[in-house]
């Protein structure tokens, strides 16, 4: 596991599962998860954005 304000990782080797962001914008996160079994390889990215609502 590693952490700091702009990145943080974590992972699973028991169960082949990664999950990896990096802060792009104050709230904002985007990275991906990757789940590996014997043979293949899942990944799918993440973007985690704050709408922004005029007036709030």
């Amino acid at each position: 596991m590693t952490q700091d304000a702009d990145k943080f990782a974590i992972a699973n080797a028991r169960k082949g599962a990664m999950l990896s962001l990096t802060r792009v914008y104050r709230e904002d996160w985007e990275g991906f998860v990757s789940r590996h079994y014997d043979d293949v390889a899942f990944f799918n990215s993440l973007r985690c954005k704050r709408t922004i609502v005029a007036g709030e």
